[in-house]
């Protein structure tokens, strides 16, 4: 009883420490989340959703065009994750490296942090921000852009255009 009556005042400290560190850095946490998970896993699987598609429309050139920078952005990643990720995670985190939910796992990772009031999130936030968060504009999406966009011209301007030398 008396063991009981400890475990649940430490329980009842934690969900205070949390709540506390919750109203402290909840801007923090709200753009972290936003910005650094919910947004990239929607741009993620946007692109591999054009990608099937494009497979499955008869276009595997296109298809093929574009699982190229996503390609990339996995071996890139797998290059960034061998140098950042926690050994005793490597074990099974290599899978979110090839599903590219990695970044997002770690920026969960620091959110965490923040919730549980590790002053070292701030370390890991910088982190995030140069190393990780900075290689996906670079190695996917602008490529990706410029792919759908070269796809959009080909289709609507130059495919049926009689006048195109090509």
């Amino acid at each position: 009883s008396e063991v009981e009556e400890t475990e649940d005042e430490s329980e009842t400290e934690l969900q205070q420490d949390l709540l506390k560190n919750l109203k402290d850095n909840v801007g923090s946490i709200v753009i972290l989340v936003l910005l650094s998970v919910l947004m990239p896993s929607w741009d993620v699987y946007s692109d591999w959703g054009v990608t099937i598609q494009l497979f499955i429309y008869g276009d595997p050139l296109y298809a093929i065009s574009m699982m190229v920078p996503q390609l990339s952005n996995i071996l890139f990643t797998f290059f960034i994750w061998r140098k950042l990720e926690k050994e005793e995670a490597k074990g099974w985190s290599w899978i979110l490296v090839i599903t590219q939910c990695w970044p997002q796992f770690f920026a969960v990772r620091i959110a965490w942090m923040i919730l549980k009031g590790n002053k070292a999130w701030r370390k890991e936030k910088k982190t995030f921000d140069s190393h990780i968060g900075t290689l996906e504009p670079y190695t996917e999406s602008l490529p990706s852009v410029l792919i759908l966009t070269a796809v959009w011209v080909t289709e609507t301007k130059i495919k049926d255009d009689n006048n195109f030398q090509g």
